[in-house]
């Protein structure tokens, strides 16, 4: 567990180097293959809804995304495919937990696309329809990050959690930045 101290550091470093933009500090703490700055974001964000479909496991400089990069050709190209047929469904989405759901029930029918893969897809499209999540899903790192933080009993068996469950100062982030904290977290830890 991270002390109170430790914790405050942490997040006001986080704002420092994650939510101002700050790129050259924000790429010295971690490789492309992790989590994307605000600058990064903003390349979902300037997508078209279609866009976002299309390059949905992609960076802004046209190479995978750093989380996809495990994902065969073939299973991201099928979530391409059905999400096109699905276009109207997505497009009528009033929330990102909207999205979420028709994201978890097209990788129901893909093989290879897990949870974290479900989420990015959800996040960059949501990302370009203005949708951003209102809790905290855990998936990969961002569950890793988690237990380090919080009792197990608070996200035994969950998919998401509110913010308000994190200790202060982070539970005072927006849910996905509190996702791209605790995934920094747990790349952090493996360090040492």
């Amino acid at each position: 567990m991270i002390n109170q101290e430790e914790l405050k550091k942490s997040v006001a470093d986080y704002k420092k180097c994650f939510m101002s933009g700050n790129t050259k500090t924000a790429s010295i703490l971690l490789d492309d293959s992790c989590c994307d700055d605000e600058k990064g974001l903003l390349f979902y964000r300037q997508r078209s809804f279609d866009e976002a479909i299309q390059n949905w496991a992609k960076r802004k400089d046209g190479k995978r995304h750093g989380h996809q990069v495990r994902l065969k050709e073939t299973a991201i190209q099928e979530m391409i495919r059905k999400a096109k047929n699905r276009k109207d469904e997505l497009r009528k989405c009033n929330s990102f937990s909207e999205l979420f759901a028709i994201s978890h029930s097209l990788r129901k029918e893909i093989p290879g696309i897990g949870d974290l893969a479900e989420y990015d897809f959800a996040f960059r499209v949501g990302l370009s329809c203005k949708l951003e999540p209102e809790k905290v899903y855990l998936h990969a790192g961002t569950k890793k990050g988690a237990m380090l933080l919080l009792r197990k009993e608070d996200i035994r068996g969950r998919r998401c959690v509110e913010a308000a469950v994190f200790p202060s100062p982070l539970n005072s982030l927006p849910p996905y930045h509190i996702e791209i904290f605790l995934c920094i977290m747990n790349h952090q830890k493996q360090e040492y």
